[in-house]
């Protein structure tokens, strides 16, 4: 490989003569993570993963991670580079670990995030498990992280591109794992990682992001969750408690969605747009406290959902953070009394 290889990664520990395992969607980051390794002087081994069958999750898009498609450009990807591929069968436990987790979640009315659940539950412990039965000694992604080292300790940072910066979805990663785990792209931008594709001949250089969820198939959340029995009509409710409308189901509308007529798009079409801040089945209760009360059960047999104006509040400009990232919610700005199992903040 030439210099600009080499020169555009410098791994934290000698590569040369090691094997590592990289795991490789068929994009332009994974595949560049390969030639980079392979250009530090690494032994390369690609591995796709099958998260589900083919026939069963129908016609997937192309830029899907998971599509037959992506499997395709990861093999000759392998055999443009020269190096291994293997295609990993992970259907029972992803299915378990990531899609049965995904309708809980909507079910108990939060917003899951299933690339973050597939890398802590399902991508980096199966990929360490087959690195040992290979026996290599590393394995990679081309995730837009990096894992350095501080008081002679790892620890998992933000990739050097704030803009593809992927470390919110690896933190749930086991800590025990970052000495085994390489991040080839962490210091590299997006645009250097396409140029790097090109030089390296690769023809998914130009091949865009895959960024949708993998096993909605092309379908609509709300055909999804609607196929899965997870939309349950209910009312739309005022931050007094005032019935404002109906909600075709409140599965995609969880904590933190924005929308008009209720969060994710509710009942109340004329509504201005709104941020939900609690939404769950009928017979969920949360004892958390918001502005001056407690938000109570409500009856079996609905879902509610309370919304306020984004204008009640504008001024203040305060924005509710994502429930999922264990921020919390910045209670003490909000002054109305909220009914129901879901609330709205105000929003810029």
């Amino acid at each position: 490989m030439s210099n600009s290889f080499t020169d555009s990664y410098q791994p934290r520990v000698p590569l040369a003569g090691r094997r590592v395992l990289v795991a490789m969607s068929g994009g332009v980051d994974s595949s560049v993570a390969a030639v980079l390794l392979a250009s530090a002087g690494a032994e390369v081994t690609g591995a796709t993963f099958k998260n589900f069958c083919f026939t069963e999750a129908g016609e997937l898009p192309g830029r899907s991670c998971c599509s037959v498609e992506a499997v395709a450009d990861a093999l000759a990807v392998c055999r443009a580079i020269g190096i291994p591929h293997t295609l990993v069968d992970e259907t029972e436990r992803f299915g378990r670990n990531v899609i049965d987790d995904f309708d809980a979640e909507y079910r108990a009315g939060r917003t899951p995030n299933p690339c973050a659940r597939c890398n802590s539950a399902v991508r980096f412990p199966r990929l360490l498990e087959e690195a040992s039965r290979l026996g290599c000694d590393y394995v990679a992604t081309g995730h837009y992280a990096r894992v350095c080292m501080s008081d002679d300790r790892l620890f998992l940072a933000r990739g050097l591109d704030g803009d593809k910066d992927q470390s919110y979805f690896l933190a749930g990663m086991d800590p025990g794992s970052y000495v085994r785990v390489l991040f080839p792209l962490g210091g590299l931008r997006k645009a250097r990682t396409r140029e790097l594709a090109r030089e390296a001949g690769l023809h998914v250089h130009e091949k865009p992001e895959s960024q949708d969820v993998c096993f909605l198939a092309g379908r609509s959340l709300r055909d999804y969750l609607g196929g899965r029995g997870l939309l349950r009509p209910g009312p739309v409710l005022g931050p007094e408690g005032e019935r404002l409308g109906e909600h075709p189901g409140a599965g995609p509308s969880p904590g933190g969605a924005r929308g008009r007529g209720g969060g994710g798009g509710g009942g109340v079409p004329s509504m201005s747009p709104a941020w939900t801040l609690r939404a769950g089945p009928s017979t969920w209760a949360t004892s958390r406290r918001c502005g001056q009360g407690r938000l109570p059960a409500t009856r079996p047999g609905c879902t509610r959902l309370s919304t306020i104006p984004l204008r009640a509040k504008r001024a203040t400009g305060s924005r509710p953070r994502s429930a999922t990232a264990g921020w919390g919610l910045p209670w003490r700005t909000f002054r109305w009394r909220v009914s129901g199992c879901a609330c709205v903040s105000p929003s810029r």
